[in-house]
């Protein structure tokens, strides 16, 4: 009798001993996935910030690293595990716990992505906004070089004002392209001022402006030009006209002495 209850006794001492090996490795996993679980619920209750381009990269950058860093569902499963384990040997409910856990990190997950694809849109939109900016900016660049040119100012005046009308149309285009960035601007998620291309495209306006002004005296001034360089040319051809007739009729006259 005394044997068998010293048998007894010590399959529930082994029981109670794998019990509690199971509930640290259940608590432990717990842990691990709290944790984690902890800091990216930090993350994403207060929202997304928008006041700043370095702190919305930040924030997407963060969002990154917490989901990349995600080793939750391993850890569920652990517990999952020895939850049935230890309902095989004692009566111990961690239902409540395990439910709760996985619950959390259901909701975590999908507000993390989906913050996470907002600033990941509004930082590729801002990079597009940026590029577009630089690449009107390179056009700029190139047909104020045009416009100021020697070899353009050296041109003949008839073959300048072809050139220069076909800049003039290039400048208008750029005048274009700048509207159409302004309307992007204020599509844009992120209006920040420490957007490199957002006060660029600002200074770009300006020089856009003053381009399509110089442009446009310049055009005026040498179809004045070409216009006075026409009525001259005529002038001429009307005045050689009028001494070739002259010459002629005086060719065609008799001699004095034949009158």
């Amino acid at each position: 009798m005394m044997c068998r209850l010293q048998a007894k006794s010590k399959v529930k001492k082994e029981n109670l001993d794998e019990a509690a090996d199971m509930l640290a490795e259940f608590e432990d996993a717990e842990k691990q996935v709290s944790e984690w679980l902890e800091k990216g619920e930090e993350l994403v209750r207060p929202g997304i910030t928008w006041d700043s381009y370095d702190e919305v990269c930040q924030q997407q950058q963060e969002h990154k690293d917490i989901l990349e860093g995600d080793e939750s569902q391993p850890h569920i499963q652990i517990m999952r595990e020895k939850m049935h384990q230890l309902s095989q040997l004692c009566n111990v409910s961690l239902l409540p716990r395990l439910s709760d856990i996985s619950d959390r990190t259901g909701q975590f997950k999908v507000a993390a992505n989906q913050n996470l694809k907002h600033l990941t849109e509004a930082t590729d939109e801002a990079q597009d906004f940026e590029a577009a900016v630089e690449q009107l900016q390179a056009k700029m660049e190139e047909s104020q070089a045009k416009l100021a040119s020697p070899e353009f100012q050296q041109l003949p005046l008839k073959e300048r004002l072809a050139a220069q009308e076909t800049l003039l149309k290039d400048i208008e285009a750029h005048r274009a392209e700048m509207l159409v960035l302004l309307e992007r601007k204020q599509r844009l998620k992120v209006q920040a001022a420490d957007m490199p291309a957002y006060e660029n495209a600002q200074t770009l306006q300006g020089e856009v402006a003053i381009l399509h002004r110089a442009a446009v005296r310049q055009n005026q001034a040498i179809k004045e030009a070409v216009n006075q360089e026409v009525q001259h040319e005529a002038q001429v051809q009307q005045l050689t006209g009028a001494i070739e007739e002259a010459k002629k009729q005086m060719e065609d006259m008799p001699p004095a002495g034949q009158i």
